[in-house]
């Protein structure tokens, strides 16, 4: 009813503060979509008095949360994450995109580890495919696609930021068996 995406899609973190549901900042839309009828649209128009402090900033979050079984056939495998990614018209901000890894270390559960995606936008009027490969520690416990933008302070900026993401992926890499013949010399 809000426009928000639903579980497994929580709008909040364990490391912030919500300041407000980002209701109409972050909505299912079916104005621009990489592949079907529907993406996921960040307006930061629609920002204001909304998403997660952390320090001092705001922040625009979903967590794509993944699923238990599928988080312990992964565990000390590779993988690599993806997503879709379309600026709006203003191109001022592209979103931070980061797998994480939780489990127990020490008696305590937390944080593990995280692969994340480094990249940039490379041309701005395309859909642009972000990706990372890693591997998955053998006690991870939980695992989520933390996606994320600063909400910016300077509204001309905010005002003029919009984006779009779309299929979302976390895929297990398959090993290619390879073979290499080579005529040993005397």
């Amino acid at each position: 009813p809000d426009g928000l995406p639903g579980w497994p899609y929580p709008h909040d973190d364990p490391y912030t503060k919500l300041t407000g549901k980002p209701t109409g900042a972050i909505a299912v839309s079916n104005e621009l979509a990489h592949d079907g009828n529907r993406s996921l649209k960040w307006d930061f128009r629609k920002s204001a008095g909304k998403g997660s402090k952390y320090g001092n900033s705001s922040y625009l979050i979903i967590n794509v949360q993944v699923a238990k079984e599928v988080t312990q056939s992964l565990r000390g495998k590779r993988v690599q994450i993806g997503m879709w990614v379309r600026l709006g018209t203003g191109g001022k901000r592209a979103p931070g995109m980061k797998l994480r890894m939780f489990g127990t270390r020490d008696g305590k559960y937390g944080y593990l580890s995280g692969i994340e995606y480094r990249g940039g936008i490379e041309d701005a009027a395309v859909w642009n495919r972000y990706e990372a490969e890693g591997f998955i520690l053998p006690g991870t416990e939980k695992l989520d696609i933390h996606i994320f933008s600063r909400i910016p302070k300077d509204p001309k900026i905010r005002d003029e930021t919009v984006f779009y993401l779309d299929e979302i992926s976390l895929r297990p890499f398959t090993p290619v068996p390879v073979t290499l013949t080579s005529p040993l010399d005397e």
